[in-house]
């Protein structure tokens, strides 16, 4: 279920790109390759499924912004409260619920995007999550490989550190 839900938002994600890279909007005209790199869903976005989309992320584009903005305020908080030998509890509480509300948000994005894609769109953003997820684990075996022959890494099987 994690995993499934991850994929859905990792592909709210990409097809928010491609919607938010489209022509006229303001601020993510630089951005406009990330669309392409997301898997081959983005090209088979019917334009009534990509107004819709891009109709979705412009509605939550407020909200969005302002959890961010919290977010990073709950973060600030908590480095200052660290840093100044501060009990960090309040912080630490504070970007929990901050990061547990963006969380919330996306996930509810994410099941809005997918009820626009069809049956196919969907098999292929799940063949696409695994193919990506099987490409990042083998570039962070590489980079544990490389730190090991540098002599800086500490080689572990499962991806915790030898004190877990």
């Amino acid at each position: 279920m994690k995993q499934f839900l991850m994929g859905l938002i990792l592909g709210s994600v990409a097809i928010g790109a491609v919607a938010y890279a489209s022509p006229g909007h303001d601020g993510w005209h630089r951005h406009r390759g990330l669309g392409g790199g997301f898997g081959p869903v983005m090209r088979t976005l019917q334009p009534a499924q990509r107004d819709q989309i891009h109709t979705m992320f412009a509605a939550d584009r407020a909200n969005a912004k302002t959890l961010h903005e919290q977010v990073r305020a709950a973060r600030g908080n908590l480095f200052n409260a660290l840093i100044n030998g501060q009990d960090p509890t309040a912080a630490e509480t504070q970007l929990n619920q901050a990061q547990a509300a963006m969380i919330a948000d996306r996930v509810k994005l994410a099941q809005q995007v997918r009820g626009v894609l069809t049956t196919a769109q969907i098999q292929q953003l799940q063949t696409f999550h695994t193919q990506w997820k099987s490409l990042m684990d083998q570039q962070r075996n590489q980079r544990e490989q490389l730190m090991n022959q540098l002599g800086g890494g500490i080689s572990t099987t499962n991806g915790t550190s030898p004190s877990e």
